[in-house]
């Protein structure tokens, strides 16, 4: 019967090693499950992106047609006095402009409290400052993008309120 016994140094070397390829392939699945998380949240974020774009456009318009049925009479007036409808137009799209950047400005800002909140609540997700969080070109996305799809989904209701006649507006008052 013959026993081979290693020596230290070899036994050492040995346990480095394979501690060295279990924390190898530890690393490597960890890549691998935080690229599967991103994908999903990626395809997540193509689906629900467009679906909240397209119902915060529909419900702004909603607003917008609301808000011009509640003007009728100071149209109708506007109207009768001689304004043009496309200052009427202008009005209106100029209103659903300001209160979408005004929007933007306020849902950035919030949401950059809410991750703050978040970030400095939770110990596992550390950000050294709020400067780590903030992206200047998202902001700015978000700065245009906002009042964009504020006047397009306000542009129907404007539309309708520059074209309404006065008599018939100021008949039914």
């Amino acid at each position: 019967k013959v026993i081979l016994r290693e020596n230290n140094v070899t036994v050492r070397a040995n346990a480095r090693d394979r501690a060295e390829a279990e924390h190898v392939q530890a690393m490597a699945a960890e890549r691998a499950s935080r690229a599967e998380l991103r994908s999903r949240r990626e395809s997540l974020a193509g689906v629900m992106v467009p679906a909240v774009l397209v119902l915060a456009a529909v419900w702004i318009g909603l607003l917008a047609l609301s808000n011009v049925r509640e003007r009728a009479t100071e149209i109708g007036i506007l109207r009768a006095i001689g304004v043009r409808a496309r200052a009427v137009v202008r009005v209106f799209i100029t209103r659903a402009m300001i209160t979408g950047l005004l929007g933007a400005a306020i849902g950035y800002a919030g949401g950059l409290a809410v991750a703050l909140l978040v970030e400095s609540s939770s110990p596992s997700l550390r950000v050294d400052s709020a400067a780590a969080l903030f992206e200047p070109r998202l902001m700015a996305i978000v700065l245009v993008a906002a009042p964009l799809l504020a006047m397009l989904a306000s542009w129907a209701p404007a539309m309708l309120a520059g074209r309404q006649d006065p008599a018939v507006i100021l008949a039914r008052e």
